[in-house]
């Protein structure tokens, strides 16, 4: 039996779970892997891009679960009976519509390795976290302006930075994508509040890249194995 091969590749929306089987084990050195970045859109979404690494040049045919829940949802497995649809392209762009934590897996398959009737491919799985609330102080300054600002992110409901600071952190502006680094202080929990991390900005940095006017903001780093991105602010340069 040959698998089902999936051509056409597009932007994926709001995944939900399909009719496919459970994931795998994670297994390690896996011989695949993917990157991932992500933007705010319109309010409330954010538009993903994973974009796959193949190390084995023999998993030539891909899977993804994309939103955690533990069942191949691209392409959709309706259908593809035990060993399912795959595609050859190495990349996928979903569209979320909800802030929260979840693992984003892929799977890789030569197309023949079988076990218990299923694909025996490799999976890897990275946590995706998007949304929480954002504040940069000031949120407006002079362009002439030298010194420091604050970048403090609550967490969305439910994530948990892993052990550490968060590292490549970035300031990036909508829609061009420019990007300031963002130095991360360790995050704090007081009480029953949200938790929170706090990141250093430079006025002068920023103005020179993001230039005068109104600005919409967001937070991305990497946490662990995995990588975050939050709500926009809004700043205003002068």
């Amino acid at each position: 039996m040959q698998p089902l091969l999936i051509f056409s590749v597009a932007a994926v929306l709001l995944p939900t779970a399909s009719s496919a089987g459970p994931l795998p084990f994670l297994t390690s050195e896996a011989g695949v892997d993917f990157d991932v970045s992500c933007y705010p859109d319109i309010p409330g979404t954010w538009i993903c891009s994973f974009q796959a690494t193949i190390q084995d040049s023999s998993l030539v045919f891909l899977r993804w679960d994309l939103n955690g829940n533990g069942i191949y949802d691209y392409p959709d497995q309706t259908g593809g009976g035990q060993l399912g649809k795959w595609v050859t392209d190495h990349h996928v762009a979903p569209q979320y519509d909800h802030e929260g934590s979840w693992p984003v897996c892929l799977q890789g398959w030569d197309g023949y390795d079988v076990a218990d009737g299923r694909p025996a491919g490799p999976v890897v799985c990275h946590n995706l976290a998007l949304g929480g609330t954002l504040f940069i102080f000031p949120a407006e300054w002079d362009r002439r302006s030298a010194g420091r600002a604050t970048a403090s992110w609550e967490l969305p409901a439910g994530y948990e930075l892993p052990a550490g600071r968060a590292s490549s952190v970035f300031l990036v502006v909508v829609p061009s994508h420019d990007k300031v680094p963002a130095i991360p202080f360790p995050c704090r929990k007081i009480l029953y509040e949200p938790p929170v991390c706090t990141f250093r900005l430079d006025l002068a940095t920023m103005s020179a890249t993001f230039g005068l006017g109104n600005h919409s903001v967001f937070v991305a780093g990497k946490a662990g194995d995995g990588r975050f991105f939050s709500h926009p602010a809004a700043i205003r340069i002068f």
